[in-house]
């Protein structure tokens, strides 16, 4: 605060002395009234400060929510990364093919991807239920195929529905008639309940032969 200091010296009546006066100013915190203006200007400025604060409060709740979810995700996130990593798998979608051998009365899954058998378990009634009498229906076996399966058959020396409907990547129907095909022909024969049917092969006619003479 500045200060100003001004000295004066007064003229005094005959026979008294000079007196020399020091005045100083300065600001001091003093109660003062506020004016009708005053009131209305800070009674303005007391609910803007209002406004602000139940703004600050909204923010600050929607900012604990948005803390709090990230929170749960990232632990979330690191629960599931550290079971998989102790695990050392996780499970994915994966298309399998599934066979149906109602000769063997089993069904198998395959994984498409590694080709890998993962389940092989009995059938059950209801599925039993899905064998269909293939005598007489359908079109014609196409003899390509009908010797691809000869050769399937020969080679994992198993006559099955299944057999023939993994290696040739066909569907049952079409694989149980091929059998069907195939046991009209000679070539393997009927069902036998759980057990596999017999393969006989090719019927090469039979040849006469000379009786050595005793």
């Amino acid at each position: 605060m500045g200060k100003k200091k001004k000295e004066e010296e007064k003229q005094a009546p005959e026979g008294q002395e000079i007196k020399h006066v020091d005045t100083k100013e300065g600001e001091e915190l003093l109660k003062c009234d506020l004016t009708d203006e005053e009131l209305l200007a800070y009674g303005r400025q007391l609910a803007d400060a209002q406004n602000d604060m139940v703004e600050i409060e909204g923010e600050e709740k929607e900012f604990k929510a948005n803390i709090k979810g990230r929170k749960e995700t990232a632990q979330a996130t690191s629960d599931r990364l550290t079971r998989l990593l102790r695990a050392g798998y996780e499970h994915r979608h994966v298309v399998v093919t599934t066979v149906f051998d109602y000769d063997d009365g089993t069904v198998t899954k395959t994984r498409k991807d590694t080709e890998e058998e993962f389940e092989t378990r009995a059938m059950t009634e209801a599925e039993k239920q899905r064998h269909l009498d293939l005598e007489g229906n359908g079109d014609p076996v196409e003899p390509k195929i009908l010797e691809q399966a000869k050769e399937l058959i020969i080679e994992k020396q198993r006559a099955t529905t299944g057999t023939i409907q993994r290696g040739l990547q066909i569907g049952y129907t079409q694989a149980a008639q091929i059998l069907d095909t195939l046991e009209a022909e000679g070539f393997v024969g009927p069902p036998r309940g759980s057990e596999p049917r017999e393969i006989f092969g090719e019927q090469e006619p039979e040849e006469e032969g000379t009786q050595e003479e005793e």
